[in-house]
């Protein structure tokens, strides 16, 4: 694991998530398929870490989860508006038959996409 990685597994007691690189871009992909319970509150706070780190392409993987619940929707809304102001980029990887009703109500089409996969994913952020 790079050494900018354990700095930020450092910060939380969360183990549901795991932190690679892929080219320019970092992917925290989060492992459970309920999320929200299990990151006790800790969800933002990994986020932020890789932001204090200087990285600034992050692409979110929630394919495991379910359904977000809406304190990682808005925890998310809270990251994109930081990493914004840094000049970074954000997107999501998340099951595409699950965002549409909320996806479209909350307008999060407007801040950044969900991709069905990390291809798709890398290609935007390229």
């Amino acid at each position: 694991m790079p050494q900018n990685y354990a700095a930020i597994n450092n910060k939380t007691m969360c183990t549901g998530y795991n932190i690679k690189q892929e080219g320019e871009n970092t992917v925290i992909k989060f492992t459970f398929n309920s999320c929200g319970k299990e990151l006790n509150g800790e969800f933002l706070g990994i986020l932020d870490a890789t932001l204090e780190k200087g990285i600034t392409r992050i692409i979110v993987d929630l394919s495991s989860c379910e359904f977000p619940n809406f304190k990682i929707w808005g925890d998310l809304f809270e990251f994109y508006k930081r990493l914004e102001k840094k000049g970074g980029k954000l997107c999501l990887i998340w099951n595409p038959k699950f965002k549409l009703t909320l996806y479209n109500i909350t307008k999060f089409s407007r801040l950044f996409k969900i991709y069905p996969d990390l291809n798709s994913a890398i290609r935007h952020l390229n």
